[in-house]
């Protein structure tokens, strides 16, 4: 039986906000109802120039998400 990492891209603008969600708050506050049971896990330079990286897990584990940030968190070159 298959184990996944399963990753959904969503490409979006923020008209409300003014910075990034900080690591640890919840996503449906930040990004909508349709993000509820996330929690924002990584902050880090966007894949496109100019936007910010943003990754949800359906957990706020920190000390059981490194692998996340590290993977996730690295700046692209």
């Amino acid at each position: 039986m298959p184990s996944y990492d399963l990753l959904v891209y969503h490409d979006l603008d923020d008209p409300i906000h003014d910075r990034p969600p900080e690591i640890g708050q919840d996503a449906s506050a930040w990004f909508g109802k349709g993000f509820e049971g996330l929690f924002v896990t990584v902050v880090g330079p966007g894949i496109h120039d100019g936007r910010v990286r943003v990754v949800l897990a359906a957990e706020h584990r920190p000390d059981m998400q490194h692998e996340i940030k590290e993977f996730f968190g690295q700046r692209k070159e």
